[in-house]
Order: C-alpha cells, then sequence, then structure tokens
C-alpha cells in the first residue's frame, strides 16, 4: 500500500511540474515554428550545457506566464539528442541560443540578447507580441485599454454635469467606432450615469473571481482586462493617479492597484 501511494505522489508531481514548452524535432519543426498563427521562441540547447542546465527553469516559467495566449509558443531543441539534424540546419554554435520566429516573418529570426530572467524572457515577449504578462502570467494594468480611451476616461470623470458626460459619451463611441474595440468604455459609462457606486462594486466582484482561484485561465484573462477598464473609470483610481497625497491615502485599500 505504501508503495502504490508513493506511486500516486510520483505521478502527481510529475504533473504538477509539467510545462508549455513545446519539444521541436525533424517531424514537427514545421508545424511549430512556422505555425503562421503564432509567435515562437526557440531555445536550441544541449544536455551537458550549464547555461542550457540554468536556463531551463526560467525559461519554463516563462513559457507558463503565457498559458493562456494560444499565439505565443515557447519551444525548445534538443542539440545532441533528438533535434540534433534541426540545430544543424539551423547552424547553431553555441548553447543555449534563443531565437524569435515572428508570425509575421519565419524566415528571418532574431537571436535573443536579454538576461536569462523570467522577468527578461517575458519581457521580450511582451514586446515582440504586443502581450501584457506579468512574469506570474498576471496582466499588467495597462492590458486591453488604449491611451486615447483612458484620456476620455479621465475627461468623462472630470465633467461636472450628465450633459458633459453624456458629450464625452458621444465622443468615446465615436472613437470606439472608428477603432472598432474598446466598447467597453462607453458601457462602463451608461453605468455610472445610472449608479454611481458601479464601478467600485463591480472593481470589487471582479477582484473576488480573479482571487478566487475558482475560474479558467481563460476567464481570469477577461475578466482582468474588464478589470483593468473599471480602474480607469473609477474616481478613486483617478485621484490616485493624479493628486499626491491621495496616492498615499488610498493606495491600501483602493481597488486601483495591480492585480
Amino acid at each position: 500500500m505504501k508503495v502504490f501511494g508513493i506511486f500516486i505522489l510520483v505521478i502527481v508531481l510529475i504533473s504538477l511540474s509539467e510545462t508549455k514548452v513545446v519539444r521541436i524535432t525533424s517531424k514537427n519543426i514545421k508545424e511549430v515554428i512556422h505555425n503562421p498563427n503564432a509567435d515562437v521562441l526557440v531555445k536550441y540547447y544541449a544536455t551537458w550545457c550549464g547555461h542550457c542546465q540554468r536556463l531551463k527553469e526560467p525559461y519554463e516559467k516563462a513559457s507558463d506566464a503565457f498559458d493562456d495566449d494560444d499565439d505565443v509558443i515557447f519551444a525548445e531543441v534538443e542539440c545532441d539528442g533528438e533535434g540534433k539534424d534541426v540545430c544543424q540546419k539551423a547552424s547553431i554554435r553555441g548553447y543555449p541560443t534563443v531565437r524569435f520566429f515572428s508570425k509575421t516573418n519565419k524566415n528571418e529570426p532574431e537571436d535573443y540578447n536579454r538576461e536569462r530572467t523570467v522577468e527578461s524572457l517575458v519581457g521580450y515577449m511582451n514586446d515582440k507580441c504586443s502581450k501584457f504578462r506579468n512574469p506570474d502570467g498576471s496582466l499588467k494594468a495597462e492590458s486591453g485599454r488604449d491611451k486615447e480611451m483612458d484620456n476620455l476616461a479621465q475627461k468623462f470623470i472630470k465633467a461636472k454635469t450628465e450633459e458633459e458626460k453624456q458629450a464625452v459619451i458621444k465622443e468615446t463611441q465615436e472613437k470606439v467606432d472608428s477603432l472598432n474595440n474598446f466598447d467597453l468604455y462607453p458601457k462602463i459609462m451608461e453605468k455610472i450615469l445610472k449608479n454611481s457606486k458601479y464601478v467600485e462594486t463591480e472593481s470589487q466582484r471582479l477582484q473576488n473571481l480573479i482571487n478566487s482561484g475558482s475560474i479558467t485561465p481563460t476567464k481570469k484573462t477577461e475578466f482582468s482586462k474588464k478589470l483593468n477598464f473599471h480602474k480607469k473609470l473609477n474616481i478613486f483610481c483617478f485621484l490616485q493617479d493624479n493628486i499626491g497625497i491621495v496616492k498615499h491615502i488610498f493606495y491600501t485599500y483602493s481597488p486601483c492597484r495591480e492585480i
């Protein structure tokens, strides 16, 4: 019975350590690297290489940060094993070599030359893939937002009368129509006019769902983006961004904090 229990524990630990990193060989290289719908980061390594061994953990953690982004792939090639022929064709001369293959240009990969840390790997992929991931996989506050729309959000908060606010909503809707996106901005503005406490209540609801651990990664991403919209239309967030003393007073309890 003890042996069976240990066996189950080993299986659980193996499943917990599974990573999204895709192993590339000559059999699947085309469908991985040349996937037209994905940006791909490829690590070429050798099992005996100490630098490669030290890169393994941060590379896997960086991959996990983009677990909910189907158009971002972290891959690896074992150059002294099943991927030897792939590395030879890629003219790999040193280990580890990390290259980025853009979905728009698969024929001219870019060498990765930043630090070999989770933060640097995630930052690099954010820059290249227009993503907004934190190293732990959560979304940055600017995710799903637009600078011009954020300016309109602040203009809405500053408006003193309902007439002025309605004018901002109209302007915002026109901007949404031209961008064909960010339709949450005018929708939230309309709800604020009907209920002044809507943003605070909805922000707390979304934050509770995100922190609950009971929702899927896809839903967590969706709710995080919605929360980012609500933060920009929250009067406390506006004050926190624009009045220094309020930053100090409200920081601990404000719904404007990073997720």
